[in-house]
């Protein structure tokens, strides 16, 4: 029987198997020569957006429960939509606190809102790093007359605040045709 294990000297210095290094490597994504430095890069930068809240009279007029408090929060860049969320909460004997449950149904809003848009922001970013909707050919597109025509119905049906209203009223005869294409997904709900 052979007892003896092998060991290294503590003076030995530790190889390591070549595999092991190239993991290292390729796991390193702030080493410059990464590819994902490119795309990194790419998306840094400083994005200017408002975001407008405002009372949630539909979801109000919809639940017309006493104790709900809802808002609507509209995320814009360059002065088009790109995210629109609703937070609600209900004061009652459990969420006495009033504060608490207004900046809740606040925040649950603008986190809808961030969210939402954060899946149409993508489509904001072309390849060339721009970040405008001038710069791809696809996006400049006018909006079709059939879209025009369903987009006003699906306003007419689904949205319940006038200026609203008049918000989508004014701007659909000048969205682009992906736009427009967003805007028919966000109201019917697909």
């Amino acid at each position: 029987m052979n007892n003896y294990k092998s060991q290294l000297s503590p003076y030995q210095p530790k190889m390591r198997h070549p595999i092991e290094l190239l993991k290292e490597k390729a796991a390193d994504v702030q080493d410059r020569e990464h590819p994902a430095q490119k795309e990194i890069q790419r998306v840094v930068g400083t994005y200017e957006m408002t975001a407008e809240v405002v009372e949630d009279k539909e979801t109000l007029a919809t639940l017309s429960r006493p104790g709900v408090i809802a808002f609507l929060c509209t995320i814009k860049r360059d002065g088009q939509i790109v995210g629109i969320g609703r937070g609600s909460a209900v004061l009652n004997q459990m969420n006495k606190f009033i504060s608490r449950t207004v900046h809740a149904a606040f925040n649950y809003s603008i986190l809808s809102a961030v969210a939402q848009s954060t899946r149409n922001l993508d489509a904001l970013i072309d390849p060339h790093g721009e970040t405008s909707l001038e710069s791809s050919e696809a996006v400049q597109e006018k909006i079709t007359d059939k879209q025009k025509e369903y987009l006003t119905q699906l306003v007419q049906k689904k949205v319940r605040d006038e200026s609203a209203i008049g918000w989508w009223m004014e701007n659909i005869a000048t969205m682009t045709k992906d736009r427009a294409s967003a805007a028919i997904q966000e109201l019917s709900g697909k």
